[in-house]
């Protein structure tokens, strides 16, 4: 009976940790200027990350990509380092990263009629106050939809679960 009982009290630990555990998710994406101006320049994407759960969540790791498709497994090591500070829960923080510093009218052009895709990819590595030595790691993919009859411009999450999710 002492056994059932301290396999019982285990489990309500277990979930009483993972109930309180921080979770970051991406909820929003954007380009900060479209359209872009005439002149050769970087792209700048904002990206919103919110912490859903229940303690602060202290970055380790946040590494953000841009490609024209997506390969078999993220590769993020030809990505931009971001800096997050500790995100409070409940609280969200913009990011915002630059990309190709030789952006021009024809790159826009191409994004605007479907000749390129624009995909951005990521992952966040964190810890919280129950992490003991375990990191959390949210991944994240997005595509560029141009102006589409009856559609506004927008990013939207690749459903590859390679790239997006949370563990």
């Amino acid at each position: 009976f002492t056994g059932v009982l301290c396999v019982v009290a285990a489990l309500q630990l277990w979930a009483f940790i993972q109930s309180e555990r921080a979770l970051v998710i991406p909820v929003s994406a954007q380009f900060a200027e479209w359209p872009k101006p005439p002149f050769i320049a970087p792209l700048e994407l904002i990206v919103e990350f919110k912490n859903i759960g229940k303690s602060t969540a202290i970055f380790d790791e946040a590494a953000v990509v841009i490609a024209d498709g997506l390969p078999d497994n993220p590769d993020f090591t030809h990505g931009s380092k971001v800096t997050i500070i500790p995100l409070a829960a409940g609280g969200t923080q913009t990011v915002h990263s630059l990309f190709g510093d030789r952006v021009g009218p024809a790159f826009i052009s191409a994004l605007e009629n479907g000749q390129k895709k624009f995909y951005f990819f990521g992952r966040i590595r964190y810890r919280d106050n129950y992490s003991f030595g375990v990191r959390k790691e949210t991944g994240f993919c997005y595509l560029f939809h141009p102006d589409r009859p009856g559609r506004p411009r927008e990013f939207v999450a690749c459903v590859n679960p390679k790239y997006t999710h949370a563990d």
